[in-house]
């Protein structure tokens, strides 16, 4: 009997806890890329992140497209914040052109690299379809000039939908 009611109230508190995820949400993040992403609801507590991003200089350009799974989980002392961790990986392209900055040395290069990383932030929903968050991703890019470790930080706004 004990071990019963111990369990129903388990369920319970597990039930009145659980985080609300938005089952879509399309938006921007901005940080050291700027760029668009989607995020689509996988269960209860967790979700897929779709993203295409840029980054460019006079002399540099580069684009991203990479995909994140995400656990979310209630940040218990804030009503409508989670938190949410994850990993996940992407593909880039980058072009190097000097002509524009330095006239008397023509150097051009591209490439391709590739990314693997985690993700961690924290994200409020609030009464309207708005979701704001904040993201660090740190990664490991392998590739010819974008390599090593690099820490993708960014904020979000989001719409939300069914």
């Amino acid at each position: 009997m004990k071990k019963g009611i111990l369990v129903l109230v388990l369920l319970v508190a597990t039930l009145t806890n659980a985080q609300e995820i938005a089952d879509n949400t399309i938006g921007l993040r901005l940080g050291n890329y700027y760029g668009a992403s989607y995020q689509k609801k996988l269960d209860t507590s967790s979700r897929i992140e779709l993203g295409v991003s840029w980054r460019g200089y006079s002399t540099y350009s580069d684009i991203k497209i990479d995909a994140y799974y995400q656990k979310v989980l209630n940040f218990e002392s804030v009503d409508k914040m989670n938190w949410f961790y994850g990993a996940g990986g992407g593909v880039g392209i980058w072009k190097y052109d000097s002509k524009y900055y330095y006239s008397y040395y023509d150097y051009n290069d591209s490439g391709t690299y590739i990314v693997a990383g985690g993700t961690v932030g924290l994200e409020y929903k609030f009464d309207s379809p708005i979701l704001i968050s904040i993201d660090a991703r740190p990664e490991f890019a392998f590739g010819d000039f974008y390599d090593g470790f690099h820490i993708n930080g960014g904020v979000a706004i989001r719409y939300t939908f069914k």
